[in-house]
């Protein structure tokens, strides 16, 4: 009798043990997987230089909602998978919005950046905070995933190894104007106000 209670509480453990390393094989194996998938490069931009003082500038005030539009619209007429992410101005800050699948299950991701200003007139949006779903991950890997994964214009340089987007203005193609900056902002709830340097050369 005991034999046969020692071999089923064996066979038992047996059991969990098995369904416990199956369990976490199929967690680990697809992190694994997407580690060796993502090739991270730096895409580091060197500094630019700055522009003159009396460079001719023209100021826009935009609320919230009209900003956002203007940005859905480009990035409509621009990229091609646009639909699949939404950018937003949300208070002072910048986010980004995706869903995607991992693990077989659909997860929300969000990354939230605080804008700031190059000597250039380039804008640099530094990484702030990030959630997706009930999935932690390092922000370096999921922005790599997001470089690779995502059609962006291309002056919008990840770099997630600085945790940061590089918006690097002076290389968006423009018939008006040989060269576009930005030369102040401020975001607010209520207000958004750009001023546009416009170098002649």
């Amino acid at each position: 009798m005991n034999m046969s209670r020692e071999t089923k509480t064996t066979k038992k453990l047996n059991i969990w043990k098995w369904t416990t390393i199956l369990l976490l094989a199929m967690i680990i194996i697809p992190t694994i997987i997407i580690f060796i998938q993502i090739t991270d490069s730096s895409g580091s931009k060197p500094l630019k230089e700055p522009l003159p003082q009396n460079t001719p500038k023209v100021t826009m005030y935009f609320s919230p909602d009209d900003l956002n539009k203007v940005i859905a619209g480009y990035l409509s007429a621009n990229t091609k998978d646009s639909s699949q992410y939404r950018v937003t101005a949300e208070g002072d800050s910048i986010s980004f919005k995706t869903n995607f699948e991992f693990l077989n299950q659909n997860v929300d991701l969000k990354l939230t950046f605080k804008p700031e200003l190059d000597s250039a007139g380039n804008v640099i949006l530094h990484q702030e905070s990030m959630t997706l779903g009930k999935v932690k991950l390092p922000v370096k890997l999921v922005m790599s995933a997001v470089k690779k994964n995502f059609d962006f214009p291309n002056w919008v340089h990840v770099q997630s190894n600085k945790k940061q987007v590089y918006l690097a203005l002076d290389e968006i193609e423009s018939k008006t104007f040989p060269r576009l900056a930005i030369d102040s902002f401020a975001l607010d709830e209520e207000r958004i106000t750009i001023t546009l340097l416009l170098p002649t050369k």
